[in-house]
């Protein structure tokens, strides 16, 4: 589901209370793979929640650790 919202820029909604957390979940333009633009968009969207959509890639999460953020990008694809 995440790569598909971040296909057609849409916003992560609702649907489960886990992913209540992502509500501010932002679409990151697509930028090429490695460029200071593209880190530069992910760390500011990164201010607003633990996830991001890579426009035309997908699902960005971080946590506190590894299963920490797996834990993200599980409740997100619910």
């Amino acid at each position: 589901m995440c790569t598909v919202l971040g296909l057609i820029n849409g916003s992560v909604p609702p649907i489960c209370v886990e992913a209540v957390t992502f509500s501010d979940t932002q679409v990151v333009p697509y930028g090429l793979p490695g460029t200071p633009e593209l880190c530069e968009n992910v760390v500011r969207a990164l201010q607003h929640s633990p996830a991001v959509l890579l426009q035309n890639h997908g699902l960005l999460t971080v946590g506190w650790t590894v299963r920490h953020a797996a834990n993200h990008a599980m409740a997100l694809e619910r």
